[in-house]
């Protein structure tokens, strides 16, 4: 293949080398005598494989036994699977019989190489011939989302059956539905839009729970017992780090600061002490023991000293206050979501006095599906919906996953983080989560509402003129609720049908009596 398109000999619409392609330039079947050359045995009736378009005694297909005889004579085709005397694809033959003349205009060249299940040459139908699949995956003519080669993929690359094969059973090709009058069209209320192209990518639907974040959240407690005597911060209020929240009396903050002033009397009188053994030990007057004894006390004093300092610290009491008051302050930025406390409560570590809340990034835990689990990962985009915040759609990452499935749903538990800027989001809320769990892909794409099923077809129905819709039928991929990509006869900015897809598409079922409005041929 790269060999062809480097030197220029390549047809991109079909796949074939220029120079042979078999829709742009058919060639016409080998002669008697070159047939008889390559050892094809085209005149014998009895010697010939119609479902694989073949002599019998070289179909691969129907005889695996034969595939070394060929490949070790290097007569193979490694990209079709056949004797490449004999392929279908690169050098088709006619069945015995018949006369002589070039081959129709076909995708395969041959009628008898298609599948019609599939929508593919039956000669690269990897659906019904799976040990094709690796060859095609080696020469990188490979559609990983759908399963075939690229080239002749159903969805990405769909192609026309060949002449003399029947469409698949269903809509008619091109049905067209006239609307009798003007005024019966406007009165249908038919609305269109435009095709587009976008990106839709693979996602996995669940439910989800709004929480606070947990990390971003302080218990507030008294670490020293007391009694609420003032209360600054009121429940919902929003408050900045260090702010007000409480006034406190207590006993023991009360003796915490009489123990210091004492304490700090101790400490000075025995620092003046060490300093005054000190330079009588220079004059030879004292000793140096006493020296050290003096030093002794005063760092026992000194020592005293600082942990009184700071347990009152700790409390949020002031040092060198007298009055056994002291103010819990917040210790975040946020908003107080729960205020227990009031004037007069017993404040203690058991206790809580409030609860502060930074809302602006909250959590959504989701619960998906053991099933679905296994393609989640961390960093994915995940979109919610609330159905209380119409029109809105928030985003965030997946932060956490957990290792367990809960045995009684069975589902996985996992985080993600949102922005919370306005404060729209409120623990306790529910949602609907889409964690994008593939890369979006471009391909065209139309609403949802579009899509009409008739029979085994999928159809859209495209406004070509005033009071004139075209059927077309189409073949659905990926899909986000709202869109879903489509494949087949469809331009980017054609007009298809959304609201009142239905009523046309009651014109064109075979099961349907229609609704009486218009015309369908």
């Amino acid at each position: 293949m790269e060999q062809f398109k480097s030197a220029g000999d390549w047809c991109a619409e079909h796949g074939f080398p220029e120079s042979v392609c078999p829709v742009c330039n058919p060639m016409q079947p080998p002669s008697p005598e070159t047939k008889a050359a390559a050892g094809k045995e085209a005149g014998d009736p009895a010697d010939w494989c119609g479902g694989h378009a073949v002599p019998e005694s070289k179909c691969t297909k129907c005889n695996p036994d034969l595939v070394e005889r060929f490949k070790s004579s290097g007569d193979w085709c490694a990209e079709h699977g056949f004797p490449k005397s004999v392929c279908p694809v690169c050098n088709p033959m006619p069945p015995p019989g018949a006369k002589n003349e070039a081959p129709p205009k076909s995708p395969t060249g041959a009628a008898t190489d298609w599948c019609a299940e599939h929508g593919v040459p039956e000669s690269m139908c990897t659906k019904c011939n799976p040990s094709l699949a690796s060859g095609f995956e080696a020469s990188g003519d490979w559609c990983v989302d759908h399963g075939f080669p690229d080239s002749v993929c159903p969805v990405c690359n769909p192609m026309q059956p060949p002449p003399g094969v029947a469409p698949p059973s269903g809509l008619k090709p091109s049905t067209v539905i006239r609307f009798r009058t003007p005024s019966l069209e406007r009165a249908a209320g038919i609305l269109t839009v435009p095709v587009t192209s976008s990106g839709i990518g693979l996602a996995v639907e669940t439910t989800a729970r709004i929480e606070f974040n947990l990390n971003a959240m302080a218990d507030i407690r008294s670490s020293i017992s007391g009694i609420v005597k003032e209360v600054t911060a009121d429940l919902g209020q929003e408050v900045a780090v260090r702010a007000p929240l409480f006034t406190i009396e207590s006993a023991g903050v009360s003796e915490l600061q009489s123990r210091r002033r004492a304490s700090r009397g101790r400490q000075e009188v025995a620092k003046a002490n060490l300093e005054r053994q000190d330079a009588l030990r220079k004059g030879a007057i004292a000793s140096q023991r006493d020296v050290e004894l003096a030093r002794q006390e005063f760092e026992a004093a000194e020592a005293e000293l600082r942990a009184i300092e700071q347990s009152l610290e700790i409390s949020g009491a002031p040092a060198n206050g007298r009055s056994g008051r002291f103010t819990v302050e917040a210790p975040i930025a946020g908003f107080i979501i729960r205020r227990p406390a009031m004037v007069g409560t017993f404040a203690n570590e058991a206790d809580s006095l409030a609860t502060i809340a930074d809302t602006s990034v909250m959590w959504a835990l989701l619960e998906v599906p053991e099933w679905d689990a296994s393609a989640v990962r961390l960093g994915q985009l995940v979109e919610l919906r609330v159905d209380g915040i119409p029109a809105q759609v928030f985003t965030g990452t997946t932060t956490w996953i957990a290792s367990e499935v809960e045995p009684r749903t069975r589902t996985v538990s996992v985080r993600t983080e949102v922005q919370n800027p306005d404060g729209l989001l409120r623990s306790g809320q529910f949602a609907r989560a889409s964690v994008q769990v593939a890369v979006p892909q471009g391909a065209t794409t139309v609403p949802l509402e579009a899509v009409q099923r008739v029979g085994d077809d999928s159809m859209v129905f495209v406004r070509t003129a005033e009071g004139v819709y075209e059927a077309r039928t189409v073949q659905t991929g990926r899909s986000n609720g709202r869109l879903v990509q489509v494949a087949g006869p469809l331009a980017e900015g054609d007009a298809v049908v959304t609201t009142g897809a239905f009523l046309l598409r009651t014109e064109v079922s075979p099961d349907s009596i229609g609704a009486g409005c218009c015309e369908a041929d």
